[in-house]
């Protein structure tokens, strides 16, 4: 597998909400584990690559409008540009999250006009 491959595939699973908890991740697709340790030296760097805090896998998934707003706030103030045609993959998970609590679309929210 190449790692273009398993970087869409981590962020694949990811945008699902799936674990990425290394034993979960290695039940369920043994193939993409081994792959990912063999091409980034262990999981942690492929996690790493695929824009995807190795300190947040396992984390409460569960977001609530407070975890969203909060979430939102911290980006505005490190000036993550909200208006940018794409988003880091690693933000997407919010993304997704905010534009379905909010009921966003447009420029700059992945899926709107």
């Amino acid at each position: 597998m190449i790692r273009q491959t398993i970087i869409r595939k981590i962020v694949e699973l990811d945008v699902a909400g799936n674990s990425l908890l290394e034993e979960s991740v290695q039940a369920a697709d043994e193939l993409l584990h081994a792959s990912a340790v063999n091409e980034f030296g262990s999981w942690e760097t492929a996690l790493e690559y695929a824009g995807v805090s190795p300190h947040d896998v396992g984390r409460s998934r569960e977001l609530t409008p407070e975890r969203i707003k909060h979430r939102l706030r911290r980006l505005c103030t490190t000036r993550y540009d909200l208006g940018a045609k794409e988003n880091r993959s690693g933000e997407w998970f919010y993304f997704k999250r905010i534009r379905t609590s909010f009921r966003l679309s447009g420029p700059g929210v992945k899926g709107g006009s």
